[in-house]
């Protein structure tokens, strides 16, 4: 009886210290976890929109794809609408992207001029 007993404070013995390495090695992976995501940079405000945006779009194409009967013909329909409104989407993006790439420095410079004469204007009325 005695040796029984031992025998089970050992073995329970054994088994706290394997505990308590698992919730050591745990808790220093929650430590590291905590320090890598108070050290991340700040999002970018449009990637978050972006991501945002995407995320319940394709809840929503999901919930109305969902309403579609399985033996429909018109799921196959509604899958090709799917992909080609997502490229001209994506060609759009693409293409705003690169008119503003190009606007932009235009922008400046016409500014610029614009408020060079303006104070020009300014200074002959004083």
């Amino acid at each position: 009886m005695l040796t029984a007993l031992t025998y089970e404070r050992d073995r329970l013995a054994a088994e706290k210290t394997a505990v308590d390495q698992i919730a050591n090695s745990a808790s220093a992976e929650c430590a590291r976890l905590r320090h890598q995501l108070e050290n991340l940079p700040p999002p970018d405000p449009a990637k978050v929109l972006f991501d945002f945006a995407s995320e319940q779009t394709n809840a929503g194409i999901g919930k109305i794809r969902s309403l579609i009967p399985p033996e429909s013909p018109a799921l196959g329909w509604f899958d090709k609408t799917v992909a080609i409104v997502t490229e001209v989407g994506c060609f759009a993006v693409q293409a705003i992207r690169a008119f503003l790439r190009w606007l932009i420095p235009h922008l400046r410079g016409h500014y610029a001029y614009v408020k060079g004469k303006i104070e020009a204007q300014l200074a002959k009325k004083q």
